[in-house]
């Protein structure tokens, strides 16, 4: 017997990134099914911001650097019911 399960919950990926212009783009086009993916710059003085900002539902911009501060802000704006937060160089 097999029991398959579905879950039809919201799911937000959030992304912290810091100078992350050469991964961002495969991190991203590495996700699928997410309802919403958020990419949060932290302190970036490289392009992450442009590459990220034509595949993302939400680009969130900060010169505060720190992961931990990227990760609450993206959490704070999501929509979705789970959040998953990847780092801007791993892909799905």
């Amino acid at each position: 017997m097999i029991i398959k399960f579905t879950m039809t919950m919201e799911v937000s990926v959030i992304i912290p990134a810091c100078n992350e212009e050469r991964y961002i783009l495969k991190t991203i086009e590495s996700i699928h099914g997410a309802d919403e993916i958020i990419v949060v710059c932290n302190g970036c003085t490289d392009n992450t911001a442009k590459v990220a900002a034509k595949k993302v539902d939400v680009l969130l911009n900060y010169k505060r650097k720190g992961a931990s501060f990227a990760r609450n802000e993206g959490g704070r704006v999501a929509q979705g019911e789970m959040l998953i937060f990847l780092d801007a160089d791993t892909q799905l």
